[in-house]
């Protein structure tokens, strides 16, 4: 039986309605490639590394440049590094290695009195005390070095990396040193940066002297693969700083942590009570990445894991991937699903 050709006007009519179909499921949120990640699933690794004392910007390079090379082995699409990883730079361009000072107060008194001429100048200046005074005469160097280091990593390897923390100055005012972290993209740049709301007694006025952050000022970053929110070290252990995040719309939580303990029986239940509670509570997974080792005879413990909420309802938090030491170099790495 011959066929008979199909008219023109109703091919172009099939033709206009298949176009039609298409861009209404874009506009209605279908899979675009402005979603990024439909899936909701990525790819998170975690550095585990030690916390020490830096001599040059070159030396700290060189060993960032180890752990991001050594991390990217997983295929990462984020990067997390623990907290406080940039504030030993304060040491740098010291001949005497203050890493050999038998206590962290005497290893701060040896680089106080090698910078005793800029931060008495800036003390008498700006009615600051001496300890924020030396982080303040030091940020031009360690912005560079801590930065300048993670951005050349994140733009090599294009990758995104949340830099861990340091302690810097607000760029506003010089004189507000905070404990900050940062986001940097695949471009090298810095998307922005979270201060620390709950301090340390070592942060506050007998320690560093930093100022805190808010619970206004708190932000998510968005990403192609989820929104991320960071709660630094202790801001996990309050509700009101995650939840705050939650309310903005994070998807999936990024606690550095820095514990100057023993990471004890009583301590490792003790920080149940952070990031570990803060996921089955809000429905959402979360690192908690840990600096490690002995900084001038200060212990800083712990064991960095990526976390999931319960699989059942009244379940426990799922651990994705646990680190097998508390005080050794180690790198996880896991799939993460997001909720949505």
């Amino acid at each position: 039986m011959k066929r008979t050709p199909l008219p023109t006007v109703y091919l172009l009519t099939r033709l206009f309605m298949a176009v039609t179909c298409l861009c209404g499921i874009m506009l209605a949120g279908g899979p675009t490639v402005a979603d990024g990640n439909p899936s909701g699933r990525f790819r998170v690794a975690a550095v585990q590394c030690y916390l020490r004392f830096y001599n040059t910007a070159e030396e700290f390079s060189t060993e960032m440049t180890r752990l991001v090379e050594k991390a990217m082995a997983t295929s990462p699409q984020l990067i997390v590094f623990p907290e406080h990883i940039g504030t030993p730079l304060v040491a740098m361009g010291h001949v005497r290695d203050p890493q050999d000072a038998p206590a962290i107060e005497l290893a701060m008194l040896s680089i106080l009195d090698a910078e005793q001429e800029k931060v008495q100048a800036i003390v008498a200046q700006h009615q600051v005390s001496a300890m924020r005074a030396l982080l303040m005469s030091r940020e031009a160097e360690m912005r560079e070095a801590y930065l300048g280091t993670f951005s050349n990593l994140a733009k090599k390897h294009e990758v995104y990396i949340m830099t861990g923390s340091t302690s810097l100055p607000e760029p506003e005012d010089s004189t507000q040193v905070s404990n900050v972290a940062y986001i940097i993209n695949p471009e090298g740049e810095v998307v922005g940066f979270q201060r620390k709301v709950h301090l340390l007694d070592t942060e506050g006025q007998g320690g560093l002297d930093l100022v805190p952050g808010t619970l206004e000022e708190l932000k998510v970053f968005e990403t192609p693969f989820g929104k991320l929110g960071i709660a630094i070290c202790l801001d996990c252990f309050h509700v009101d700083v995650v939840n705050r995040l939650v309310e903005l719309g994070a998807e999936f939580l990024i606690d550095p942590a820095a514990n100057p303990k023993l990471f004890t029986e009583n301590e490792q239940k003790t920080n149940l009570t952070s990031l570990y509670s803060r996921v089955r509570e809000v429905n959402r997974p979360g690192v908690q990445c840990f600096a490690v080792g002995d900084l001038a005879g200060m212990p800083f413990r712990g064991k960095t894991w990526v976390l999931s909420p319960p699989a059942v309802v009244n379940g426990e938090t799922s651990i994705d991937a646990m680190a097998q030491s508390d005080d050794r170099e180690e790198i996880i790495s896991a799939v993460v699903t997001l909720v949505r």
